[in-house]
This record gives C-alpha cells, structure tokens and sequence, in this order.
C-alpha cells in the first residue's frame, strides 16, 4: 500500500486537496483490501458512482478559479516519498510482529504524516492522535458489546460520522475519540470479535504506525523548507493581486495568508540548519502579509499596491535563486 499511499499523496498536493486529504484514499483502500470473498460487485460500483459524484460536486465550483503560477521545484515529490517510507516502516513492522489488521498502523502512519511537509507538525499529531486513540477505545468498548446491526449499526455509523466531520478539522485528538468507534465497528461488523484483543490490537498498530510517521516526519531538509516558503509568497501575491482585480477572489487570498503564517510558525520548530533557512525568508513574509492586509482594508490603492505586489515578487525570485540549497527536483 505504500506505493499508492504515495501517488495519492501527489495527486492530493498537486490538486491543493483539503483535509482529510490523502487519508481517505488510504483507508478506503485498506477496508477495500480486508472485503470478505464474494462481495457483490454491484454494491462497489454503487459506491465508487456514489464517490466519484461526491468529488465532482466538490470540485466543478472551484474550476473558475484563476490557477495560481507554478514555480520549479516543488518538494511535492520528496513528500510522497516520505509518505510512502512512513507507510511502508508501518506496515513491514506490523506484519513482522504478526499483528492482526496491520492497515491500521499504516492508517495511523498516514494520518501523521498527511496535514503538512514539517517534523514539528508529524510529532504533535502523532501524539494527538495517541491521546484519542486511548480515549476512544472507553467509548469504542460499550459500542463493541453492544455489536449493533443492520438498522441500529446505520444509526450508530452516521452519529460517528457526524461527530467525526464536527470535530475532526477542529483537533485530532477529539476526532479520534470517535474514529476508533467507527473503526472497530466496521472492522467486526461481519462478526463479533472479543473486545479486549480487538482493542489493544488497534492500540498497537496506531502505536507503530505513530512511531513510522514520527521517524519519517524528520525528512525535512533546507532545501525543502527554502522552496516552500518561496512557494507560498509567490502564491500568497498571486491572490492579494487576483482579490484586487476581483472580490471573489479576496476568500482565496485570506486562505493563502493563513496558510504562509502557519507555515512561519511551524518552521519554527525544526532542526537548527533548516529553522535557520526558514528564519532568512521572513522579513519577504512579514512585507508579503502586510500588503496582503493592504489588500483586504484598502483594496482602492489599486496602482500603489499592485507595484507593491510586483517588487516583492521580485524580491522573493531573487532571494529564492542566490541563496538556494540545491533546490529539491520536482
């Protein structure tokens, strides 16, 4: 599953995919993979038709958006790769110490890994996401003993998945106290399992697959944090000028501006050398943010900003070409 986990993880950058992102590939995947024999051909084409709607829908309103100019590269390629040793570091530990269900680490190793291209983002989830593993097994046990079918098991799916699409973006942790539930039910809805084993095999590979996203989560070189902060500038004028020829587009630039401060935020919390190569990028962020700010309180400078727009774009190539680390291929 690495090898998909990895494709998916390129598809879901390239096309700027929002959370859960590549997470869902990979654990519609791994249920797909642990279907019993037999099964209905026409109930999984019911569901892919049902996907592929779902995506379309989500997708056909943002084509009008003008595409922001892609630069060269682009570490989008380094971060599958990372994607794909995390995911496969969890699945060859789960299968070598002949755990039960070993999709589950790999799930738990995405899922570190998928929010974000930075060490200090990869830690804190793998342990949001211990915490509300642990937390969700006391509501995943009444839910196990209980073993709820047909009609009832309906019921139970759509509350959790409800609770998981409320909390779930908001943190982690809270959103695990519901996924586990969910998880364990699907995984013995063909037929009750004991509770105890079941649970603490969840517990085991969401620990490896932890520890698999943890150790794959510190690839982060200067290379790769110098063109991402280079990218999100670039992007981040991209926006502010297409919100000044336009207000509809004013959503876009808010997004794009949240997105480089958590960016500088994050960055803050790696190794010395590359911390110190995102440290040279933000006197360019902080001016990139003001003009952003320009942008959305007085967007009737037209001229004095979009000049503004254009010496900092240049200033951000230049800064990006003469202190470039042996920029990542994309």
């Amino acid at each position: 599953m690495r090898f998909p986990s990895s494709w998916f993880s390129v598809v879901c950058q390239r096309l700027d995919v929002p959370p859960p992102g590549v997470l869902m590939f990979v654990l519609t995947s791994a249920v797909g993979s642990s279907l019993p024999g037999g099964f209905q051909i026409g109930y999984v084409l019911a569901v892919l038709a049902a996907g592929v709607l779902a995506a379309a829908l989500t997708v056909i309103p943002h084509l009008s958006e003008p595409a922001a100019p892609r630069q060269p590269r682009s570490p989008v390629w380094l971060a599958s790769l990372r994607t794909a040793l995390g995911v496969g570091l969890a699945g060859v530990a789960a299968v070598a110490l002949r755990m039960d269900r070993p999709y589950w680490a790999m799930i738990a190793a995405i899922a570190v890994l998928a929010q974000g291209t930075y060490a200090s983002i990869a830690n804190r989830r793998a342990l949001l996401r211990a915490i509300g593993c642990v937390a969700g097994c006391a509501l995943a046990a009444p839910v196990l003993w209980l073993h709820p079918t047909g009609y009832a098991a309906a019921l139970v799916l759509g509350v959790l998945m409800f609770m998981i699409e409320l909390v779930a973006p908001r943190n982690h942790a809270l959103g695990m106290v519901y996924i586990v539930p969910l998880s364990t039910l699907l995984a013995t809805a063909a037929r009750p399992n004991p509770i105890l084993p079941t649970l603490g095999t969840l517990l085991a590979n969401t620990a490896l697959g932890c520890i698999a996203g943890i150790v794959a989560g510190q690839f982060v070189s200067r290379a790769w944090i110098h063109n991402q902060r280079f990218r999100v500038i670039v992007d981040t004028l991209h926006a502010a000028e297409a919100a000044l020829d336009d207000k509809r587009h004013v959503p876009k630039l808010r997004q794009m501006r949240a997105k480089a401060q958590l960016m500088a935020q994050h960055s803050v919390g790696e190794r010395a050398n590359v911390a110190e190569t995102a440290k040279a990028w933000n006197e360019i962020a902080e001016h990139t943010d003001r003009v952003a700010e320009q942008v959305l309180i007085r967007p009737d400078e037209h001229n004095e900003i979009k000049s503004e727009i254009q010496r900092l774009r240049d200033r951000a190539e230049d800064h990006w070409r003469r202190n470039g680390t042996h920029p990542d291929p994309e």
